[in-house]
């Protein structure tokens, strides 16, 4: 055995700096102006950054996301299936490697957006810059629902149930 920890170590001080020297002092002012941790900056930026990929519907995502956290009751449930797709993919294949401890089931409900209510447990992956930017200074819009058609990457926004459902089936998903 050889032991890598001073490696792991040196690694995770450079990546730890790297990320310093990003997120700024302006930043962390309108963080906690919107009431966001760190922790949930990040999570939900990972949830836009998997979601959408051109900075524009990053900031309509991101709005989504913060309305329906803010209105609360029936849309605190952020209902992104990405989340679902990171427990699918990344958790759930090697849950008996990892060797945990909790219950699969308990996992899922902490990141299934679909079950729980407001930010889910962590991030779903390493979010870049502009996702992180676009929940800082996402879009002001009254969207509380969106889809997008996967074939063309286009994406839907609604304002009601009712809006929504009809965009659906625009993006060929109903």
């Amino acid at each position: 055995d050889i032991d890598t920890s001073e490696q792991a170590e040196a690694a995770a001080s450079k990546i730890y700096s790297n990320f310093n020297s990003k997120i700024t002092k302006t930043m962390y002012k309108q963080m906690n102006t919107m009431g966001l941790t760190l922790d949930e900056l990040i999570t939900l930026a990972s949830m836009v950054q998997s979601e959408v990929s051109n900075v524009e519907d990053m900031r309509k995502v991101a709005s989504v996301f913060l309305n329906r956290l803010k209105v609360g009751g029936d849309l605190s449930k952020l209902q992104s299936d990405v989340t679902v797709f990171y427990v699918q993919d990344f958790i759930e294949p090697y849950y008996k490697d990892y060797g945990l401890v909790t219950s699969l089931a308990a996992i899922y409900n902490a990141y299934d957006t679909y079950e729980c209510d407001g930010i889910p447990a962590g991030p779903i992956c390493n979010p870049g810059m502009d996702a992180i930017s676009a929940v800082l200074d996402a879009e002001s819009t009254d969207y509380y629902y969106f889809c997008a058609n996967e074939e063309t990457g286009e994406t839907f926004y609604a304002r009601t149930l009712e809006e929504h459902e009809e965009n659906l089936v625009l993006a060929g998903i109903n």
